[in-house]
């Protein structure tokens, strides 16, 4: 097989710059923005913070890195790593909490214990609200139990949105989702209810990193005091040139998982603008589109059904004269023999081509070939 013209596989950082491994006279790497800090899950699976601009390189998924990348997000939830100082809610129940109580997934003493228990019917409650958010919400939190032993946690949300959660003796993120209509607040509610069936009471559980944030899939951590906070949004772009990108023929090979999907994420090979790219998007969880537009005029645009993108999984993106396809996890699902190639290609980015729409998700791989690369070559390049 050959070598590929660019290679990036998250590993070397500084702040405003993501270095790819081809090629070695930095022409591919990549110029990233952020502009506040955030966090991520180090290799000692902590939750740390980085400072504005530097590369996220998080460990959540296993021993090799991913590239994080999100969009702005906002904490609404005060007091994200003492919870023991949110709300009580209580009918016929008691509740005691105690601040700083156990070691928290960033490494501090700063988990709260909750011990909660209802007499009869009721409800014991910790409760944590905002009337920032009107419509769809998302909020989340880490939980544990002190014995080691599974319980099962109520939790609910506006909307009559609710569930329980099976919390062990390991760390976990659970999230649920809810609406919040003009004039009521959005809430998170965590605790014993007896009308919840499965729900366990008494609990007695470890608790951090309450979080509350518009939308409907939860983001990284984003620690708050006595205010909301706002991570503001990733972006990665600026990888190659002229002289790294082919316009004849060549690959762009990418390995990605997301929660993202719609119209707003894209990843691109163009030349700086709207009229000679190639776009790749994830438009549901299930479904990814491909536009390739030569001279403003629009060669490949299908629609293509991807296993789950929330998993990862390896792309593959072959361009020629008249002789397009995609690959995904081994398999051609989707060919073109018509159509012209993108010309003057000089960069690729995690946006749209043109600096708007960045895409949102994580990536543990991207190579780019200035050769078209045979069927075998490609499945071999594919297959997880």
């Amino acid at each position: 097989m050959a070598i590929p013209t660019l290679t990036m596989i998250p590993s070397g950082y500084k702040a405003g710059t993501l270095y790819s491994v081809l090629p070695t006279n930095g022409d591919g790497d990549f110029t990233t923005t952020r502009t506040s800090s955030a966090t991520r899950v180090n290799k000692s699976g902590l939750i740390e913070t980085v400072l504005s601009n530097v590369p996220r390189l998080d460990y959540s998924d296993g021993s090799c890195p991913s590239l994080l990348l999100e969009p702005e997000s906002t904490n609404y939830a005060t007091n994200s790593n003492n919870i023991s100082v949110w709300n009580n809610l209580t009918q016929n129940g008691s509740i005691t909490s105690t601040a700083n109580y156990s070691t928290a997934p960033d490494g501090t003493q700063t988990a709260s214990r909750l011990q909660m228990s209802v007499n009869g019917s009721g409800y014991a409650l910790k409760s944590k609200s905002t009337t920032s958010i009107i419509g769809d919400y998302v909020a989340s939190v880490y939980l544990k139990t002190t014995s080691g032993n599974t319980q099962n946690v109520c939790a609910a949300g506006r909307g009559s949105i609710q569930d329980v959660f099976s919390v062990t003796g390991e760390w976990q993120r659970f999230e649920i989702n809810g609406n919040a209509t003009n004039g009521l607040s959005s809430y998170f509610n965590l605790g014993v209810y007896t009308s919840f069936a499965g729900a366990d009471n008494p609990i007695d559980i470890l608790a951090w990193g309450g979080q509350i944030e518009a939308g409907t899939r939860a983001s990284s951590y984003i620690p708050t005091t006595t205010s909301a906070v706002t991570r503001n949004a990733d972006t990665c772009f600026g990888a190659g040139n002229i002289n790294v990108f082919n316009d004849s023929e060549g690959i762009l090979f990418f390995k990605t998982a997301t929660r993202y999907f719609g119209s707003s994420y894209y990843l691109s090979l163009s030349n700086g603008s709207t009229s000679n790219r190639i776009l790749f998007r994830f438009t549901s969880t299930t479904q990814i589109r491909l536009t390739i537009i030569s001279n403003n005029s629009s060669s490949v645009d299908q629609y293509v059904n991807v296993p789950n993108i929330t998993q990862y999984n390896n792309y593959a993106i072959k361009y020629k004269q008249n002789d397009f396809a995609l690959w995904v996890n081994g398999s051609e699902v989707a060919t073109d023999t018509s159509g012209n190639t993108p010309i003057n290609l000089s960069e690729f980015a995690f946006d749209s081509g043109n600096g708007t729409l960045p895409f949102a998700g994580n990536v543990k791989d991207v190579r780019y070939y200035n050769t078209a690369l045979t069927d075998a070559e490609l499945q071999e390049l594919t297959t997880i």
